[in-house]
């Protein structure tokens, strides 16, 4: 669990943005603060397999009064921070609303601000000037297929297909274009928006693409299943190099195979599978993909 703010610090009594950890629900936290400087937190963002890895956006307080965005990065649980595109958020009264990145490539980190929705693909290292420039409230990427992107602003929800490069506005309906957050019904292919006065809107956005538009991968990789733990629904993913026959199918702790997800030859590139495990009881179970010589097996959780 992370919570995130901003209090006085207790010897200067200067707002210093604050993060807040507890490993054991909440019994107990430990509290870290990346910048002495006067500060406020707005978001976080634990990466998804690595839990020393933390990002932390808000903004600085400069000494003439005004702010500008700040990102801080944690490569060892919190004990040291750096700071993040020093050079590229730079605009006064801008602070950063929205940290996310994709949970199969986490190097694709995404920023939102008063100003645009930056990117970096290397980890924080690097970020690229606004892929959009509007005010990010909110935003969500879509777990069967990442460059699935939407956000939401204070004139609606842009969309993007191919990870951000290109937009499209779908306000078809919205009688309210302030949108304060976004949620996504991952089993139905719902987009939920709820807006300032507005009230809550949705909108079907249809069946995930099987095959990403990414580069062709030159290995066969089965990355673990989002979410993680799951009721009842997951989804797994899967890179392949070549086309030829590929069979993707569970199996529980003995090793017998429950389910046949896929059986059929597929092209080179990314892949999604939706499991619903709706019939099956809590526990441990496992994927395996086989082909092109290959047998690769990950772990997943059902929790009822």
């Amino acid at each position: 669990m992370y919570e995130i703010g901003s209090f006085p610090d207790s010897a200067t009594q200067i707002n210093q943005m604050v993060l807040r950890k507890s490993t054991n629900d909440g019994v107990s936290w430990t509290q870290y603060k990346p910048t002495a400087q006067e500060s406020y937190a707005y978001a976080v963002l634990p990466h998804p397999t690595n839990d020393a890895v933390i990002y932390l956006g808000g903004y600085l307080v400069q000494s003439d009064g005004s702010y500008s965005p700040a990102i801080f990065k944690t490569t060892d649980r919190g004990v040291t921070w750096n700071k993040s595109g020093a050079s590229v958020f730079t605009q006064s009264w801008d602070l950063i609303r929205v940290l996310e990145c994709g949970k199969s490539n986490p190097n694709k980190v995404y920023a939102g601000s008063s100003y645009g929705l930056y990117i970096s693909t290397d980890a924080g290292s690097s970020w690229s000037h606004p892929l959009i420039n509007v005010s990010v409230n909110c935003m969500l990427i879509d777990p069967a297929n990442e460059n699935n992107v939407f956000v939401g602003t204070y004139t609606g929800v842009e969309s993007s297909t191919d990870g951000g490069k290109t937009w499209t506005t779908m306000n078809d309906n919205l009688t309210t274009l302030m949108v304060e957050s976004l949620d996504f019904d991952a089993v139905n292919r719902v987009l939920y928006a709820g807006t300032q006065y507005g009230g809550v809107f949705r909108r079907s956005i249809g069946i995930a693409s099987a095959v990403e538009k990414d580069p062709v991968p030159d290995r066969i990789e089965l990355y673990q299943n989002y979410p993680n733990p799951f009721n009842p629904t997951t989804v797994i993913r899967f890179a392949v190099p070549v086309q030829t026959s590929y069979r993707l199918t569970v199996h529980n702790l003995l090793g017998e195979e429950i389910a046949v997800l896929l059986d059929a030859t597929l092209p080179a590139g990314v892949h999604a599978v939706q499991f619903d495990g709706q019939s099956l009881s809590s526990g441990t179970y496992f994927y395996r993909l086989l082909g092109g010589g290959s047998i690769l097996t990950r772990k997943m959780t059902i929790i009822r």
